[in-house]
């Protein structure tokens, strides 16, 4: 799977690949921590596109985590 970040003037681009959930969420947890930014809280939902959107608290930066094709986050 891919992890994508989003900035806030809407440009996306690829962070780092994971094979699990789990291994999506310390890349995004180590993408934070490089840039010290505090998680809070998670909260993430699936797009219209099949990909998983996280908001980590900052409500205008996102990470995408896009799975293989075929897979489902179900």
């Amino acid at each position: 799977m891919k992890v994508y970040f989003e900035n806030l003037f809407g440009v996306e681009r690829l962070v780092d690949t994971a094979s699990t959930l789990e291994g999506a969420k310390n890349i995004i947890q180590a993408f934070c921590d490089a840039r010290n930014f505090q998680i809070y809280y998670i909260r993430s939902w699936i797009e219209p596109d099949g990909r998983m959107a996280l908001d980590v608290g900052s409500h205008d930066e996102y990470f995408y985590i896009e799975l293989e094709s075929g897979d489902s986050f179900e």
